[in-house]
This record gives C-alpha cells, sequence and structure tokens, in this order.
C-alpha cells in the first residue's frame, strides 16, 4: 500500500496493534514479518530474504525489476501526467491518466473491510482515481474524442458516483457526440444523486469544468463555481 517506502517499525506496530504495549507489539511484528517473509520467498534460508528488507528501524517491500505494485504505476502515472499537463503537452497527459486508470483495480484491499489502517488510503486512492478520470475527460473532451470522454466519465463515477463534475462532463459528451438519449439518462442519473443527497440540481456546490465553443470551431474549458 505504501509502495515500497520505508515504514518505521513504531508506525507499523501502531498501525496494527494499536492497543499492545511495546514489548507486545515488538513480538506481533517480528512474528508478522517472518510469517510474511516464508510466504513472499519460501525457499529463502535464513538471513537470505531479499523482498521485504529491514533498514535500521524501518521495513520496505523491496520489489526487483521488473515486478511492480499497481499502487507505484498509478502514483506514477499520475506524477507523469501532471508534469505533462504542466509543460502543456495533453497527448502525453493523456497517456499518463489512461495508464493511471488502467492500475488502479478498484477499492484499495477490499477484503480489510474497514479496517482504520487502510480507510484513509483507500478514500485517496478512490478520490485521485476519480480526478484522474475528470482530467481525461476533460482531455478528450477538448480533442472532440466525446464517446471516449464519455466513457470515461462512465468508468470514473464506477469510483466515485457522487463526483458531481464527471456527471456534468458526461452530458457535455453524449450532446456534443449527438447521443441526445444518452445524455437525457445521464441528466436523470445526475438528479437522481443529487437527489440522494439532499441538493437541488440548480444548486451546484463544487467548481464545475464548462467546455465551450468558440466561434472558430475549437474548444476552451473554463472552470465556474456555482452559487
Amino acid at each position: 500500500m505504501q509502495g515500497g517506502r520505508p515504514l518505521h517499525r513504531e508506525a507499523l506496530i501502531e498501525t496494527l496493534w494499536p492497543q499492545a504495549d511495546q514489548a507486545a507489539g515488538m513480538r506481533g511484528l517480528q512474528v508478522a514479518v517472518s510469517t510474511l517473509r516464508r510466504f513472499l520467498e519460501p525457499d529463502a534460508g535464513r538471513g537470505e530474504a531479499m523482498l521485504l528488507v529491514r533498514e535500521g528501524q524501518t521495513y520496505r517491500l523491496a520489489l526487483p525489476d521488473p515486478a511492480d505494485a499497481d499502487v507505484v504505476v498509478f502514483a506514477r502515472a499520475l506524477a507523469e501526467a501532471r508534469g505533462a499537463r504542466a509543460v502543456g503537452d495533453p497527448q502525453q497527459a493523456e497517456r499518463a491518466l489512461e495508464r493511471a486508470l488502467d492500475a488502479y483495480g478498484g477499492e484499495l484491499l477490499p477484503e480489510d473491510g474497514p479496517a482504520e489502517w487502510v480507510v484513509g488510503e483507500r478514500e485517496r486512492f478512490r478520490a485521485e482515481a476519480a480526478e484522474a478520470a475528470t482530467a481525461l475527460a476533460e482531455l478528450q473532451l477538448a480533442r472532440n474524442a466525446t464517446m471516449s470522454a464519455a466513457l470515461t466519465c462512465e468508468r470514473g463515477l464506477t469510483f466515485d458516483r457522487y463526483r458531481d463534475p464527471l456527471w456534468r462532463l458526461l452530458v457535455d459528451a453524449y450532446e456534443h457526440a449527438g447521443e441526445h438519449a444518452a445524455a437525457e439518462r445521464a441528466r436523470r442519473g445526475y438528479a437522481a444523486m443529487l437527489a440522494e443527497l439532499g441538493l437541488d440540481q440548480g444548486a451546484g456546490h463544487v467548481s464545475v469544468p464548462r467546455l465551450l465553443d468558440r466561434r472558430d470551431g475549437t474548444r476552451v474549458t473554463v472552470r465556474t463555481a456555482d452559487t
């Protein structure tokens, strides 16, 4: 989950055994590390494990090339997309955002349920994936790839169905594609989501991307804060 970053043993103990005293926590950690090493490298002899590395008072998952973790790929692709957008390279940004969405396989560690140590990270990854879908849909709409943008929005809404900009982009994408029936279904879905939250569709509450047509046929994205 931490993408290969070193974690201090006290942080691990506090996360996994928050009620344990220091001695009990250290015993639990030692057993857990030993068990995990046997699982990762069952044929490694004592002191030969290379995947779960101890560095001073920290532990790190050291994945060898070309092995990787989805969270690492996801974070790397998002960083690449931000860099590409900063230098005005929308094509590279699109490719990076697509890789990020492909790496996001859904809810982080769903088998661990509402465990406190995973909930915060799970929500952060979910929000970042929904934001990546929003950014990708904006770029696709800007080059008039309307159906690709619609599919991206639909995909993003499976991550977070309460993401207001994705609903509005979805309606815009279908309208510009000439898919008016689909646009109307999206409007009804958007209205149902707002009603579920006790909100009126006319009372926007976040900054929303709007795609406007210029007279010369090009398009520009404008952000407006509804009141």
